[in-house]
């Protein structure tokens, strides 16, 4: 709530589900479901409850008109969960998460396009209306590159937008 103001939802409860529930997460406003592979001792996998976290937060205030959209949700809640890394774990970490973040785009859009789709699913905004089952686009594209696209927003708008900055390569390919 420092971070993003007074959650307009009241409550934010977590969920560990059964071993066959088949995604990491699931997010809605009041309540959050989490595979039990996402509780770890060591805290590794906290990245993924901070989505959450931020995807409640953003996802349904500000969200997507429909799926062809889901580069905002998905990438302002990734864009928070990195900013919530940044103010709990630093700086280095932060941009870590960054940086395997653009990796795995880059691998991502090699991938669909070399795919029958010719590379629909490597972009921002996809055409879901002409046919395309949204199960087809769940792919780290909307997640990294609407990070980006809001990464360029904040850094043509104002240099102090946010403390979690793209390395010089990232901010090239951005």
């Amino acid at each position: 709530e420092t971070m993003f103001g007074p959650y307009a939802w009241g409550r934010f409860d977590v969920v560990v589900m059964p071993r066959a529930f088949a995604r990491s997460s699931v997010a809605h406003p009041n309540l959050t479901f989490l595979a039990p592979s996402v509780i770890v001792g060591d805290g590794s996998l906290a990245y993924t409850v901070a989505h959450e976290v931020a995807a409640t937060y953003f996802g349904a205030l500000v969200t997507n008109a429909s799926w062809a959209e889901c580069f905002l949700n998905e990438g302002l809640a990734t864009y928070a969960s990195r900013r919530l890394t940044y103010e709990v774990d630093g700086a280095a970490l932060a941009d870590l998460e960054a940086r395997v973040g653009r990796r795995l785009l880059e691998h991502e859009i090699n991938l669909v396009q070399s795919e029958e789709s010719g590379g629909l699913f490597s972009r921002l905004r996809v055409p879901i209306n002409y046919g395309v089952d949204p199960d087809d686009t769940n792919t780290d594209v909307p997640y990294e590159k609407g990070f980006a696209f809001l990464c360029a927003m904040r850094d043509a708008v104002v240099d102090s937008f946010h403390p979690v900055r793209y390395s010089e390569d990232q901010k090239r390919a951005a």
